[in-house]
């Protein structure tokens, strides 16, 4: 395969070699396969999905007639597949044009929902991002359900919203679920993007992400306290929001067992023989611990500056 466009796809030498042992080598080759024959080549695995999307859009962008260049990005494939599907160049109505200047835009919006790579690991992130961004702005009702029918304000809302998720979704590896919107509608735009990313494999590879996290997770001299205890919940609250949450006692005894760091031992062995502290008293025992050393190397930092001006004086002086 050219390495242009296995540098597009991001695809990795070992991948790479697998379409080379299926004969799958030129651009003429893989403008006639579809989805289903690089699935069959990279395998169904989740982390494979959003390169297998990337080629399926390569493949429709070169038998649409297109070649793919040194400076071709997925986001312009994308945006030629998009037209050719909804013929959006044609269509889109101007977003400034006939809206109220009394409410927002999509001009004034524009930058509100961020980038998203179309990969697994980053929608979650992205998805809450979107959100609260959305939240604070006239197009947080269409979060929760499709505009009122035979309103204008909110058909050209709606309509702003679907704009604004494809230019979200443009240089990434989801712009695929873009073609099966119909109307141009943001409120279907975002329900479709949810549920795709809602599927069951999905919630694998979240748990799969947070168990790996929560694994490597530790208390050492490396990582002060607020910044491990602030991890160890974080990870085991989407485990738990996952159903593959902890016991009260199993939650507790991973937490004190990732605590390695010396400062903390005497209290650690106080926790452990100490069976009615539940996690919450454990976290808040190893947050005063951590105030305590904190104190202490402040006032250890004051006393050397001071002995260090005291002996300056002295040699100055004599």
């Amino acid at each position: 395969m050219e390495p242009l466009i296995i540098n597009l796809v991001g695809l990795s030498d070992a991948e790479a070699a697998l379409f080379a042992e299926a004969g799958i080598t030129d651009r003429t080759t893989i403008a006639s396969l579809d989805l289903l024959a690089f699935t069959q080549v990279l395998g169904d695995q989740v982390g494979t999905l959003a390169k297998r999307y990337k080629l399926k859009r390569v493949a429709e962008y070169l038998s649409s007639g297109k070649e793919i260049g040194p400076d071709t990005t997925m986001g312009d494939i994308n945006l030629v597949l998009l037209s050719n599907h909804q013929n959006v160049g044609a269509n889109a109505p101007n977003p400034a044009a006939g809206l109220d200047p009394r409410h927002g835009t999509m001009k004034a919006s524009i930058n509100t929902i961020s980038k998203f790579s179309g990969d697994l690991e980053d929608f979650e992130d992205w998805s809450t991002k979107t959100a609260a961004a959305l939240g604070i702005t006239v197009y947080r009702k269409l979060l929760d359900g499709p505009p009122e029918v035979g309103n204008d304000f909110d058909a050209a809302r709606n309509n702003e919203l679907y704009h604004m998720f494809v230019i979200a979704l443009v240089d990434g590896a989801a712009m695929h679920i873009m073609e099966d919107v119909k109307d141009q509608n943001g409120y279907a735009a975002w329900m479709a993007i949810k549920e795709w990313y809602g599927m069951s494999d999905t919630g694998r590879t979240i748990i799969d992400k947070y168990r790996s996290k929560l694994d490597a997770l530790l208390l050492d001299d490396a990582t002060p306290a607020g910044t491990f205890v602030n991890h160890f919940k974080r990870f085991s609250q989407k485990l738990e929001e996952n159903g593959e949450g902890y016991t009260a006692d199993t939650k507790r005894r991973q937490f004190l067992d990732k605590i390695i760091d010396e400062d903390y031992d005497v209290v650690k062995q106080q926790l452990e023989g100490d069976s009615t502290a539940d996690f919450n008293e454990c976290v808040a025992r190893i947050r005063m611990r951590e105030q305590v050393l904190m104190k202490d190397s402040t006032s250890a930092a004051k006393k050397a500056r001071r002995f260090k001006s005291s002996e300056g004086g002295k040699s100055n002086g004599g």
